[in-house]
């Protein structure tokens, strides 16, 4: 078994979380859960290394896990809010085990769930598997739990519209492309401002890769609702 899997069994895995601020008040509006290894492997790697390995499940159910335990076992204020996004693979959502993986996680975490963003990411390896019916199934347990869903990386991939239109995501994440220049890009500008126009009356859009002022400003005026990125914080130790 590769370094990566063997770390699963010698719990060097944790999380890295990322603040996510609301576009009006600059307030943080919740954080990212992003895995890491103090083996030192990458997340990409992690990843891969577990689906050539048959381990590619097990590993993203535990990071999911983890990252709730976490979150929600610290000792902040009483009085915080904060929402949690969490990323899951859709082959993650369409596994037969994943209905009973979900209703474990509501016997513990019930009470957290309206507080929960699952993320969805277009990846290549997985494009097959938005239109199966494990994925719908999956996606439907997680909306009847109260979990909110967002579409990742929107812009990135060809199909990102038609997953916007067949997903109907609470929240919307658009590439951090789209952030790198915007203040000197027209065409940015319109995109960004034609998502915004997209999600007014459904979806919540979160602007990634916000890295200078000018850009986040810019992103603000075009209607961004959320924004996250190096300028308005990088990963790390949750602020208890």
């Amino acid at each position: 078994m590769s370094k990566a899997l063997r770390s699963l069994e010698y719990e060097d895995l944790f999380h890295h979380y990322q603040p996510i601020v609301d576009g009006q008040s600059d307030v943080v509006y919740g954080y990212e859960a992003l895995i890491r290894s103090r083996a030192g492997i990458g997340p990409g790697e992690l990843f891969q290394n577990a689906r050539q390995c048959g381990e590619l499940y097990r590993l993203d159910t535990l990071s999911f896990e983890m990252a709730i335990a976490f979150y929600f076992g610290g000792e902040r204020s009483p009085n915080d809010r904060t929402i949690l996004f969490v990323n899951l693979l859709p082959s993650t959502l369409a596994h037969p085990s994943f209905p009973s993986f979900m209703s474990r996680m509501e016997g513990h975490y019930v009470r957290f769930f309206d507080r929960i963003v699952v993320e969805l990411n277009e990846s290549t390896e997985e494009a097959n598997l938005w239109s199966t019916p494990g994925f719908a199934e999956g996606t439907g347990i997680l909306r009847a739990s109260g979990i909110r869903l967002a579409l990742d990386d929107t812009g990135e991939g060809a199909s990102s519209l038609r997953k916007f239109v067949e997903l109907s995501p609470d929240i919307v994440k658009l590439d951090r492309y789209f952030a790198q220049g915007l203040t000197e890009s027209g065409q940015k500008q319109r995109v960004v401002n034609l998502m915004a126009e997209l999600c007014r009356n459904d979806s919540l859009l979160i602007l990634e890769g916000v890295e200078t002022e000018q850009d986040w400003e810019m992103a603000r005026s075009l209607g961004v609702s959320l924004g996250q990125g190096y300028w308005l914080g990088r990963p790390g130790q949750l602020p208890f």
